[in-house]
């Protein structure tokens, strides 16, 4: 059921958190307590999807200014007509 679940969720963001619920019910935990752990998660994923974003952003600058720098360090490719 979960790899199902889990399979389902993949492509939607914070769709886990649709998933707690069923979670929940399969170790016998009260409704309203799941969806009082939704409704942390949805606050956290907001915070964490800002820092996710900006974390991606900055390590593609990083990546590209190193694979600059290599492309200066070794000189122009042949046949570049550089």
């Amino acid at each position: 059921m979960s790899a199902l679940g889990a399979a389902g969720a993949s492509g939607v963001p914070s769709g886990s958190l649709l998933l707690v619920p069923l979670a929940c019910s399969l170790f016998g935990i009260p409704y309203d307590v799941s969806m009082q752990v939704v409704a942390v998660g949805f606050i956290i994923s907001v915070v964490q999807d800002s820092f996710e974003t900006a974390l991606n952003s900055s390590t593609d600058v990083v990546y590209t200014w190193a694979a600059d720098q290599a492309g200066r360090a070794s000189g122009p490719a042949p046949g570049s007509g550089l």
